[in-house]
């Protein structure tokens, strides 16, 4: 169902400049008419970047919930709290170099025994 008003729209923010960061980044959001910025809608797109949640299709997978559309995994996570967290840390948590290896070694958390 079509509806005549818009909820909001998808933008797109360019970085010129930044002292502390990369310059010239580009990132999508959603931004809602009224509401501002949905982080939970912003977790999900990350998990899916991160492939912490899967994508087949139309289809969205989570541990062993299935989904069909984000629409679906949304209402899902914002049900149930517990499952909305653990997304969010393990997103965070998330670590990735450039060529899609995890950056554990070059931050220095491995083992002394491995080192050896």
């Amino acid at each position: 169902m079509q509806q005549e008003t818009p909820l909001g729209q998808r933008i797109r923010i360019r970085i010129a400049k930044n002292k502390v960061g990369t310059p010239f980044g580009v990132v999508d959001s959603d931004l809602y008419f009224g509401h501002g910025f949905d982080m939970q809608a912003e977790v999900i797109e990350l998990a899916i970047d991160k492939e912490i949640i899967t994508q087949g299709g139309a289809w969205y997978t989570f541990g062993e919930n299935r989904f069909q559309g984000k629409t679906k995994v949304l209402e899902f996570l914002r049900a149930d709290d517990a499952e909305y967290e653990k997304v969010k840390e393990l997103v965070f948590n998330a670590r990735e170099v450039k060529d899609g290896t995890s950056s554990e070694s070059e931050l220095g958390t491995e083992s002394k025994k491995d080192s050896k």
